[in-house]
């Protein structure tokens, strides 16, 4: 893993993303809403406990499969969630 301005960026293709707290703060918001802690989500999307909460916190940038795992797990497709995280939030 490389490091860059102090976030953390997986060597696989990442979603570039200008604002990633805003979009971790709505993944948070999305699974609070749903009643399920990090780890149950976790259990249910195959992405880390710790990883969840380095997304939700904006230390590290989610990747497309998060993002399309993470979608599927709250009902959405990718673009409405992104849609949703990115541009609805400002």
């Amino acid at each position: 893993m490389r490091k860059r301005r102090g976030t953390i960026m997986p060597n696989s293709p990442t979603l570039i993303s200008r604002q990633p707290a805003t979009f971790g703060s709505f993944i948070r918001e999305q699974r609070v809403g749903a009643g399920l802690s990090r780890s149950l989500l976790a259990q249910r999307t195959g992405i880390s406990h710790a990883m969840l909460e380095n997304i939700e916190y904006g230390r590290v940038t989610a990747t497309y499969a998060d993002v399309r795992t993470l979608a599927k797990a709250f009902g959405l497709d990718e673009l409405a969630l992104l849609d949703r995280a990115c541009y609805v939030r400002h």
